[in-house]
């Protein structure tokens, strides 16, 4: 299997909070060639310092002003094409991702020759903190 370059974007506004837990789990990932780089939307939190003081290895994306969701990622994108990605993993400031999840990502996009856009299942974090890990995102039952 070839190991293309993955960017992991990370879009943040005014997210210390979040970066915090966060960052560690996409750092902790072990798919050997990825970058990750936090585009932060316009913050006014001290989230340059702070990640200048804590993650030196992250790349950064500053945006003034906050270009909302889309124009945040898309300033992510439109950096990470520049800087030679063949994937890239959009991710919200307060998630966490499971440590083996990119590699399984470009194995699934690899395997699906056609595949334009590949995803992961997302959990309720507050769900696994109590103790029930399966409770999807967006899945809802009645009864």
């Amino acid at each position: 299997m070839t190991m293309p370059k993955v960017f992991v974007l990370v879009l943040s506004y005014n997210g210390i909070k979040w970066l915090k837990g966060c960052l560690p789990s996409v750092i902790a990932m072990d798919y050997p060639n990825y970058e990750t780089v936090v585009i932060d939307n316009g913050s006014s939190d001290g989230t340059q310092d702070f990640m200048r003081e804590n993650f030196p290895q992250v790349q950064m994306v500053t945006l003034k002003p906050n270009r909302g969701y889309a124009g945040g990622f898309n300033a992510g994108l439109e950096y990470a094409a520049e800087h030679g990605a063949d994937f890239f993993l959009v991710m919200n400031n307060d998630t966490e991702i499971d440590s083996f999840a990119l590699t399984a990502l470009v194995e699934a996009a690899q395997a699906q020759e056609r595949a334009g856009f590949v995803t992961g299942k997302v959990y309720f974090h507050d769900c696994i903190k109590r103790g029930k890990p399966n409770t999807l995102n967006g899945v809802s039952r009645t009864g």
